[in-house]
């Protein structure tokens, strides 16, 4: 079975504890959605497989944090965004750069 791409929702702001990372399946028509986030800023991306101690590590966000889109949620907003799919090179480029 070939791994389903997933959309990554990670806070712009740094933190990661609770509201961390999160993950979603991108279905067959490259869509996908994430239900009762608060609101802020958050960065989205879209993702080969999703680790999610990989995406918890700040560094390794920033690394990446012009490749997903940011957006800005209100209370009971909703946001459309569009994001250019990041590759298994590109994470594994991240990752190497991160790396202790």
């Amino acid at each position: 079975r070939v791994q389903a791409a997933h959309a990554v929702l990670v806070s712009a702001e740094g933190h990661t504890s609770n509201t961390g990372a999160r993950s979603v399946e991108i279905d067959a028509s490259g869509q996908f959605q994430f239900h009762f986030v608060p609101p802020g800023r958050w960065l989205v991306f879209v993702s080969p497989g999703f680790d999610g101690g990989l995406w918890q590590n700040m560094p390794f966000v920033k690394e990446l944090q012009s490749r997903g889109a940011v957006v800005e949620l209100e209370k009971k907003g909703s946001a459309h965004t569009e994001v250019l799919p990041l590759t298994a090179e590109d994470i594994a480029r991240a990752i190497e750069k991160v790396k202790p």
